[in-house]
Parts: C-alpha cells; structure tokens; sequence
C-alpha cells in the first residue's frame, strides 16, 4: 500500500492544464449493492508494480494517485473506484483523481465483473520523463462525472462506459482506440484538442508543453510534441453515442477522427448540430442502423489469437486523388501497381527519402496483381475460412506505404484516404477482442523487418505481453543481394518489358526510397560469412563497409547510413520469450541472387539455389525461430505454377502450415519458456514435417553454398572495347 499524500504543486497545475477549462462538478458517492469487502484507503504516488482487487475493493480515494514514470497499476475485476467520503475537494476544486505521468494503467474488468470508477476528478494519462503514459481500460464503467483524460499518451477502450461527464473524453495528441463501448448522457462525449504549443499570460504551460507536469522542460517539449503529433490517430468503432446534451464529438484538431460503424441514437445516422452531434473533421459513415449486439454473457473459449497481416515491399495499393479533365470533379488513381510508367514517377521520393507527393495514400494489400497474377488473394481467403470455421475471432491486414523506412511505418499514422490509421493502435485493439487477448503477427518480406520493429517498440514500452506469435515468410532479416542490382540498375523490377514500369525509372524511384536500403545486406549478414556481394574489376565487396562504400558512390549516401543505424537496432534485438517465432524459408529457386560483378558499362548477377529467387536462405532464417524450410521445386510441382518469393504465402503448403501453427497455439496451460516457445510445440513440428517439400530445423546454409559453389560449371567471359 502506498502511502496517503498530497501531490506537490506541479501535480496540481498539471492536473488544471490537463482538465481544460471546465465547471467543476460534484461527485455523486453510490455504493454498488452486493458489495461486501473491505475498503481500502489511497493516495499518493505508485512508483513499482501495484494491483487493485475485488478483495480490497471498495478504493476510496482521500487524494490524487499518481502512477509515476515506468510503473504500473492493474485494477481487476469487480473493483470500485470513488472518491473517500471524508476528502475534501483539492483547493483547486476538483475532487481526488488517477494521474498515470509515463506509467500503465490497466483497468481489466471481465465481461461479468466489471471495473466501476465513480464519481472521481477523472483519469489524466500524460507523457513521463521516459515513457508515454498508457492505459488499457476493458470491461469498465466510468460515471458520476469521472471523465478520461489522454495528453500525448495511448489508450485502449473496449466494451466499456462513460457515462455522466462534461467532458467523456478528451484526448490530445495522443494514439487511441475504441470499440465495442458506450458514450452516453455527457455534455460532450467526446472533445479533440488541437496541436498548440506556447505560452500561458500567467507563465505557466499548456498540457502539451511536458515540463509544467513535472516530465521535462521547456526545450524537451517544443522537440517532442510535434513528434507526438504526427502520430496522433482517434479510431472509434461498433460503439454507440446516446444522450450527449452538446455534442457526441467535437474536434477541433487538424487529425480525421475515424468514427465509422457506431449507433448514433438513430437509423439516419449523427446530427451535424443540437444533441448528441458531431463537429469537425469526423468520418462517421457509414453507420449502424441499429445498436451494436450486447457482450455474451460467458467468455470466448481460448484458441486462438487473432491475426495482424503484414504484406511486403510493394505489396499493397498506392493512392493518390486527382482532378478530372475539363474541371469534371476529382478521382482516385490507383499508383501502384501502375498501369503506366506516369503512374511510377507520381511515386518518385525526394533526395531526403520522403515523398514529392505528400497527398499519397496506402489501401490494402495487392489480391491479385494487374487482375490476374495472384499475390495475396489466395492467402487472405485461406485467413477468411479459418474466421468463418471459428479458430479465431478476426484477421486484419495493415496496408502501409512501402517506400517509408520501417520506423515510420511503426510509428505511424499511416494515411488512408479519408482517415489514418495507426499500427501500433491496431495491435491494442485487435489485442482486445482477441480470444487470447493477444494478436499473432503474420509477416511476409519486408513486412517481417516491420513486424520485428514493432515487436521491439511494444517491448520497450512493456507491452510485448500484445503479442503471442509472429510466423515470418520470406523476410530478409539481413538484407538481400538482391537489392543491389535492383537498386542501382532497376534489376528486375520492369512490368511487361518496361510497357507499365521501365527498369529505368523503377531505378529513378528506388534511388531516394528508405525501404529500398534497408533490404541491402547488413553487417550482420557479413557477420555470418554470407557474403561477398560485389565483384568490381579487381575488388570485392567482401564486408560491409566496401558494399556501402561502392553503394553510397553510386546512390543517396544517406539513406546508406539510415538502413545501416536500423539493422543496428534490429539485427541483435532479442525477442521476448513469450513470443512464439517460425519462420517459413523458401529455397532451392536457382535464380537467387548471391552477388553482382559491376563494370563501368555493365553488370551481371551470380545465382545459386539456396534461396527463394530473392532472399538467401541465411537471412530468412536469421533468429526468425523455428524454422520452417520449404523446398519451392517441389511447390511449384504441387502447385502446377511457379512459387518464388513474390508469391510464396500462397503456396497451398504455406497456408497449410500457417493454419496448423495458428490452430495450435505455443503457450500451454500458462507453462511460461526461456526460450522460444514454438520449438517446444512438438505436435505442430509433427505436423509440419508430414508436409511435402518442408523439413523442420535450420539447414546448414554456408555448407550447402560451399557446396554448390565447389561445383559450380558455368564459365563467365566479358570483354571491353574503348
């Protein structure tokens, strides 16, 4: 138990800035019936781990709690929250409050026990020295005028209530979701606060400026907030608006609130003015024509975790809207895949790696490319039958703009045309109703350097626990030789001979594209002897800093140095031990790429099986975890077609083997592993290894390569005229 204790004064004008302006209010003291327990007296700060229960509960607050920087509060279910009966009401007045500054608050109610907070000041999650705040709030009521407060923070809030507030939710420069939840009987429902930094006439500062909240000072928030900005996102879905007397939503932000799918009051959807409407920029359509269905009574029955799809480079759609001729409106052009090569200069990046045209937007991952070359299709049906057999809950696909470095993928928002849309968010939310109450992450390419930083970022912030699984096919964990000639040259990367895309500007666009560089070989893949990756007159590309030497020579110097800084963040990241790993490595594709010969005038790629025709086998396999080698001449015999790289997930042996890891989870019976938990799931590896052309277990690579090249029969002559 901590100890009772008023906050200093920075807490208290924090507190004031983080409230906004508002009339205060009472608290309303309701005791739920059935109550037996003992109450709990609290107040003061939570500076380690702390949890709430029904047996303690009722808590009663005689002052502010803080969750100071990098701790933690859990509330269980059943417990009530409410203001102690003897507190007298703070001198600023508002009544006693939770203050989460950098720290996580969970509030894990149960679909039969939920957690209650009444009658508070609120709970105010804002920015620490260290950490953003976070709170993850499920199966919980807040009333009597107990309003929710994100500043700069993250949140999620499932099947819950606000209900009897002036302000339900306000929310600044912060990353949230909501679904499945209740905005009732408020003044406002919902209030967005713009992006603004400056100063107060009495010298104080803003919620946005960190410094006034005891987190930092003046410098750290002019640095950090628009960074926080860019991020920013409101999701809200499946949940209903009832009864706000102002207004349901009012934005006054320059962010697109994504409110599609809720029940406004009635069929014709929300009012634009009077009770219970919306304000500002809010995609609200389209929208529940009737209540969203109750909560089941019991709860899922466990297996298996949702699913997060992640496509690979240039695997989802590229937009960008654009006037009609003779003044005829606007339409929506779809860049990639191009239909012509004006289509791939639209996509052109300037010299610091970002787009000419910041009016591009991502759409969903490409089903089948130019109408009939099949990418992603067959696998996203496989993922809809097992939604429709009921192993999981739901599946979604994360659609990204290709050409940015994975961070900014990461980090997000990722544009979509009407709205935003964050990854990091999309985790937490599908987290919720998940049957596990965790995602498993299916990841194909680059995709798979994207899904390991995000892994790494949810882990830094504690929440790895999100995660269950990641299967990763094909991803080039330590870059691809491939890269280089496709880089410097356009090598491989014209459709229909040039007609739609030329290798030339494919090149153009490659040159100044982050994602581009991050697929060149790394210093790890030196590391492992996978290398040399370039034969130059009488020099060989036989370490890292010779192949990014000869690269940055030829190409953008600094995003050379960009992609080698993040393979030095997620080359030697080690994966939390609760998160199952297998990877699904193609190999035995005679066209895999392993080194260029460059000239002045001309260049040539060195081929060897031992890959899927883009990525080496030893960069797929790199610490992706148990993995799963599939022989790809004896797929594409199966399959009666071709299976490489581009279209390796849609193999019939991959979506099988995807479907037994899914259908079987890792984790058994809560037994916790030090290592990676998919190589103690023998039933699957069972299963797995009866599959044709798969045998379970890393190969030994360089030995198969040594092999290979010993015997190697071709001969290559060149000659060069003056």
């Amino acid at each position: 138990m901590h100890i009772n204790r008023t906050p200093p004064v920075s807490s208290a004008r924090f507190f004031r800035a983080a409230c906004f302006v508002l009339v205060p209010f009472m608290a309303i003291f309701a005791v739920p019936a059935g109550i037996a327990h003992a109450e709990t007296r609290v107040g003061g700060y939570i500076n380690s781990h702390e949890e709430w229960s029904a047996a303690g509960s009722p808590y009663l607050l005689t002052s502010h709690v803080t969750v100071a920087d990098g701790a933690i509060l859990s509330i269980g279910p059943g417990v009530v929250v409410r203001v102690a009966p003897e507190s007298k009401t703070e001198d600023i007045g508002f009544d006693p409050a939770v203050f989460v500054t950098g720290g996580d608050l969970h509030m894990d109610g149960s679909v039969d026990s939920h957690v209650t907070v009444d009658g508070v000041g609120g709970i105010f999650v804002a920015a620490g020295d260290s950490h953003n705040g976070v709170a993850h709030i499920k199966y919980s009521d807040l009333r009597g005028g107990s309003r929710l407060s994100f500043d700069n923070s993250d949140g999620t809030i499932a099947t819950s209530t606000i209900r009897g507030a002036d302000m339900g939710l306000y929310t600044k420069d912060s990353v949230i979701s909501m679904w499945g939840s209740a905005i009732e009987d408020n003044s406002v429902g919902i209030y967005v606060q713009p992006h603004q930094v400056f100063l107060l006439g009495d010298g104080g500062y803003p919620a946005s400026i960190r410094g006034q909240s005891g987190v930092g000072g003046i410098g750290n928030a002019l640095s950090l907030a628009p960074d926080r900005f860019a991020s920013s996102s409101l999701d809200i879905h499946g949940s209903s608006f009832i009864g706000n007397t102002d207004r349901a939503i009012m934005n006054n932000s320059e962010l697109t609130v994504d409110a599609r799918s809720n029940w406004w009051g009635n069929p014709s959807g929300p009012m634009t003015s009077g009770e219970n409407s919306v304000r500002g920029d809010v995609a609200y359509a389209p929208w529940l024509s009737a209540p969203p269905a109750a909560e089941p009574v019991t709860t899922a029955t466990p297996c298996c975790s949702s699913v997060l799809f992640i496509p690979g480079l240039e695997g989802s759609r590229l937009y960008r809207v654009e006037r009609r001729p003779l003044g005829l409106g606007t339409s929506e052009n779809q860049l990639w895949e191009p239909n012509r090569n004006a289509d791939v200069k639209k996509l052109f990046m300037d010299s610091s790696g970002a787009s000419i045209d910041r009016s591009i937007y991502s759409g969903g991952p490409i089903d089948k490319a130019l109408g009939f070359v099949d990418i992603y299709g067959g696998f996203m049906r496989s993922m809809d039958k097992l939604v429709d057999k009921g192993v999981m809950n739901e599946w979604r696909p994360f659609g990204y703009d290709w050409r940015k470095p994975v961070a900014e993928v990461v980090d997000g928002p990722e544009k979509r045309a009407t709205s935003t849309e964050s990854l990091m968010a999309m985790v937490a939310t599908m987290a919720l109703s998940s049957r596990t109450g965790k995602v498993t992450i299916v990841a194909h390419s680059n995709g798979g350097l994207v899904a390991k930083y995000l892994v790494k970022k949810l882990a830094d912030a504690g929440r790895a626990a999100l995660i269950d699984s990641v299967i990763s096919v094909a991803v080039p964990f330590l870059g691809t030789p491939v890269a280089i000639p496709a880089l410097l040259h356009g090598e491989g990367q014209s459709i229909l001979g040039g007609l739609i895309a030329s290798a030339g500007n494919m090149a153009k666009l490659g040159l100044n594209m982050p994602s581009a560089y991050s697929l060149l070989p790394s210093r790890e893949f030196f590391a492992k002897a996978i290398g040399p990756t370039i034969v130059y007159a009488s020099t060989t590309a036989d370490t890292y800093d010779k192949q990014a030497s000869f690269i940055a020579s030829r190409a953008n110097k600094a995003l050379v140095q960009a992609a080698d800084f993040i393979h030095g963040l997620l080359d030697p990241f080690v994966w939390p031990a609760n998160i199952a790993r297998w990877a699904v490595v193609g190999w035995n594709n005679d066209r895999t790429p392993i080194k260029t010969v460059e000239s002045t005038s001309a260049f040539a790629v060195i081929n060897n099986p031992y890959g899927d025709g883009t990525v080496k086998a030893q960069s797929a396999a790199h610490d992706g975890g148990e993995t799963i080698p599939l022989d790809l001449k004896v797929q594409s015999n199966i399959d009666g077609k071709s299976i490489d790289h581009v279209n390796i997930l849609g193999a019939s042996t991959t979506k099988t083997a995807i479907a037994d890891i899914l259908s079987n989870p890792s984790s058994d019976n809560g037994v916790i592993y030090s290592d990676n938990p998919a190589t103690h799931n023998t039933k699957v590896i069972n299963e797995l290894s009866k599959l044709p052309g798969v045998t379970v277990g890393d190969m030994d690579w360089n030995a198969l390569d040594a092999t290979f090249e010993a015997n190697r029969k071709e001969l290559r002559v060149s000659t060069h005229s003056p």
